[in-house]
């Protein structure tokens, strides 16, 4: 207990407010009081359901907070604020025990039970999947839920656990630059939705640093043909001089004849990324980080 509460507490039975500086002074000067006797005894001694939410809602009556009560009374905050809540919503009635009732009707019938045996004899169906499948029968049953029976199922019956996969072998960026402005990597983005005045889709032209990571240029197009995204090449290039080396995807833009002609007057080696395989292209983890 704190003693600008302890203060409080002295305002609410005796009208006068003491400050919490006096209050100190008084409580710590002298030698400490041997506690004789307490005025509630603690919450789960009190045989009377009723007597045990009175004692809270009197102290809390008289200024002490939910903490101070609680630990008083050896009992937990929740049990102090769901008295006090009753007491306020209920008034007098609130002091009745509760009765423990059902909440809500059981899902986990033994017909349910039995249908998610049935999917697990399928070793590589999890909780998820197996929640998914229930629903197309009709079946709601979380995936929490599933996940429950589907270990008491293995324990019970003898089920294997789902097999674990192999793990992928790590695959190697191809274009990793071992120094600044060995590899840039060059893409645009489609974008749909945007805060500019005109509502028609744009298109982002970026160039990325495979190194540091850095973007080189960027810049935001009406359209995506090869003049848009030679300016925003020679953005880059104008400002940190040329790479060895350009990473794309097979796009039109980038393998236009006027920018195979800037690549071999600047010694830019230009190179593709796999089809299908958009990770080997740095922009591509640049454009996700965006968007997230």
């Amino acid at each position: 207990m704190s003693w600008r509460e302890i203060a409080d507490i002295c305002y609410i039975r005796y009208g006068r407010k003491p400050d919490h500086k006096n209050v100190k002074h008084i409580a710590t000067s002298g030698l400490p009081r041997s506690l004789q006797s307490r005025r509630y005894q603690p919450w789960h001694q009190i045989p009377d359901p009723a007597e045990r939410k009175l004692a809270a809602i009197r102290l809390h009556a008289e200024g002490w907070s939910i903490t101070s009560i609680a630990e008083y009374l050896a009992t937990s905050r929740h049990t102090i604020y769901d008295t006090l809540q009753r007491w306020t919503e209920e008034g007098v009635a609130g002091l009745d025990a509760k009765p423990k009732t059902n909440k809500g009707v059981r899902k986990a019938t033994l017909s349910v039970r039995n249908e998610i045996r049935k999917l697990q004899e399928n070793p590589l169906l999890g909780e998820w999947r197996v929640h998914t499948a229930l629903l197309r029968m009709g079946i709601e049953v979380s995936p929490a839920t599933c996940g429950r029976i589907m270990a008491a199922n293995r324990q019970l019956y003898g089920i294997e656990k789902k097999p674990l996969r192999a793990p992928r072998p790590k695959l190697e960026m191809p274009f990793k630059a071992t120094r600044r402005h060995e590899y840039w990597s060059c893409d645009l983005r489609y974008i749909e939705e945007h805060l500019l005045p005109d509502p028609r889709p744009v298109y982002v032209i970026t160039v990325f640093e495979n190194f540091s990571r850095a973007v080189l240029s960027s810049a935001i197009s009406a359209t995506q043909n090869q003049w848009d995204y030679l300016a925003v090449l020679a953005d880059a290039i104008r400002r940190y001089g040329a790479p060895e080396a350009i990473v794309t995807d097979g796009g039109g833009i980038f393998y236009s004849t006027v920018a195979l002609q800037l690549y071999d007057m600047l010694g830019i080696r230009k190179e593709r990324i796999d089809p299908g395989e958009p990770w080997q292209n740095y922009a591509e983890t640049l454009f996700s980080i965006m968007w997230n």
